[in-house]
C-alpha cells in the first residue's frame, strides 16, 4: 500500500480545523472591537486632555455662570496646537474625528465631555 493519507483522515483533519476556526473566529473579532474601542478613549482623553490644556490657556473666555457651558472645536485645538493632526483619527471608523469638547462651569471646577457630533447649539467658548 502506498504511502500518505487516506481521503477519510484528510476530511477529518479539515473538520477539525472547521470548528477550532468558528470557535476562535468570535473570540478574535471580539478582542479587535475591544481594542478599537479602547483606542477610541484614548483618543477622546486625549482630546479632552488637550481641551483643558487650552482653558488654562484661555480662561478668560470661559464661562464663569455655575452650569454654563461652551464647546471647542478639534480644529481650533488642532490650530493651536494643543493637537496634532494624526491625534484625532477614530480608530473604530478610521477616520477623523470631528466632534467638539462641551466645556461646563460647576462649582469652582470645569468638566470637559468630548461630544462625537458637533452640536450647532452649543456656544463657541469665547465669542
Amino acid at each position: 500500500m502506498g504511502k500518505g493519507f487516506t481521503l477519510i483522515e484528510l476530511l477529518a483533519v479539515l473538520a477539525v480545523l472547521g470548528i477550532v476556526a468558528v470557535i476562535t473566529t468570535p473570540v478574535v473579532l471580539n478582542a479587535i472591537n475591544e481594542s478599537k474601542q479602547n483606542a477610541y478613549k484614548e483618543q477622546v482623553n486625549l482630546v479632552e486632555s488637550a481641551a483643558e490644556r487650552w482653558g488654562i490657556s484661555n480662561l478668560k473666555k470661559l464661562p464663569t455662570t455655575v452650569n454654563e457651558s461652551c464647546c471647542i472645536t478639534l480644529t481650533t485645538l488642532t490650530n493651536g496646537g494643543y493637537l496634532t493632526q494624526e491625534r484625532i483619527n477614530d480608530p473604530r471608523k478610521k477616520s477623523i474625528m470631528n466632534g467638539q469638547v462641551k466645556i461646563t462651569y460647576t462649582a469652582n471646577q470645569y468638566l470637559y465631555n468630548y461630544i462625537e457630533e458637533p452640536d450647532s447649539s452649543c456656544k463657541v467658548c469665547g465669542v
